[in-house]
């Protein structure tokens, strides 16, 4: 029982956890589109207006890499949860269980 909460609360945070990298992940995409387009109409004339685009340059690799560490984080707690789910289905699956066994063990009995 224990094996499978965890791996169901794991489960949820881990679709959570997904869908917000995928947002951030969709945002530094749409940024790199905006500083391909900016870059091509940029005044490299205006030195103030290069260091400005360096800077949300320089912003966005630094996302990118904090991005990149935060990826690498969730890949492992997935390893982890795979892991968990594969225990569970080699202790627990296909076993027939009745329902009143299963109360009693989460009543604690």
């Amino acid at each position: 029982l224990a094996i499978e909460a965890r791996v169901v609360g794991s489960s949820d945070a881990a679709a959570r956890e997904r869908a917000q990298l995928e947002k951030e992940k969709a945002e530094l995409m749409r940024q790199g589109e905006a500083l391909k387009a900016e870059r091509d109409v940029l005044d490299r004339s205006s030195a103030d207006a290069v260091d400005a685009y360096n800077a949300r340059a320089l912003a966005r690799d630094k996302a990118i890499d904090e991005f990149e560490a935060r990826s690498d984080a969730f890949n492992a707690r997935v390893g982890t949860l795979d892991a968990d789910r594969a225990t569970f289905k080699q202790r627990c699956d296909n076993r027939r269980f009745d329902q009143a066994d299963e109360e009693a063990l989460r009543k604690g009995r």
